[in-house]
């Protein structure tokens, strides 16, 4: 399993829709509205890289007023010393 985030800017003003519509989403584990550089921030899960390309591209890039996006994949979590594979 692969998870990464993904940081999505949406086009001013947007409004719930988009988070209601990334909610819906079977590979999105969290979804945080932010302030900053970026509007949402986006935890996915997906079996391998190539079906996490795919629904990123379909199925975030495709909703409406998401202007961009990037992702951010994680592979190891380091706390004293010890690693952990996610």
């Amino acid at each position: 399993m692969i998870s990464a985030f993904i940081f999505i800017n949406c086009h001013f003003p947007f409004n719930d829709a988009v988070i209601e519509e990334l909610g819906k989403l079977p590979f999105v584990s969290n979804v945080y509205s932010t302030s900053g550089i970026y509007d949402i921030i986006v935890r996915v899960n997906s079996p391998t890289e190539k079906a996490l390309r795919q629904n990123m591209i379909r199925d975030i890039r495709g909703i409406e007023n998401v202007n961009s996006t990037v992702t951010m994949g994680t592979f190891i979590r380091i706390a004293n010393n010890i690693e952990y594979w996610n």
